[in-house]
């Protein structure tokens, strides 16, 4: 192999992992923004409860209202499954196939300038 290929490769390996790291950052990102929105639904759901709760037991309320209790709780709850679901997914994503296809480019890129540092010296000695 000519110096030039293995330049080419080199350069390849190489963009090859920014692009990984480049999903996988932007990845964290959408977890860690999907989990903040998680968190927050808590204090939403209990906000909520207790707005209606407030409004229903004002002298003038309307005990009706508390019937608003559980369908708020369902959509609120739905929705914090379904992003907590998302979070999961993320993460399965980046454990099962992401961090392998990285760690796999890295590997190839490591061991092959190893392997040319080891032609350069052989070369060197001669």
């Amino acid at each position: 192999m000519t110096a030039h290929a293995d330049d080419a490769d080199d350069a390849t390996d190489a963009a090859r992992i920014s692009l990984l790291v480049a999903e996988y950052e932007r990845i964290k990102d959408e977890q860690k923004s999907r989990i903040g929105f998680r968190d927050n639904l808590i204090y939403v759901t209990l906000a909520s409860m207790a707005g209606v709760i407030a409004a229903a037991l004002q002298p003038r309320g309307h005990s009706g209202l508390l019937l608003l209790l559980p369908p708020a709780s369902l959509v609120l709850g739905w929705t914090y499954l379904v992003n907590d679901e998302k979070i999961s997914a993320i993460g399965r994503y980046i454990r099962t196939d992401l961090g392998p296809r990285l760690a796999e480019v890295a590997a190839i890129a490591l061991l092959t300038t190893q392997i040319v540092g080891y032609a350069d010296l052989a070369g060197a000695k001669d």
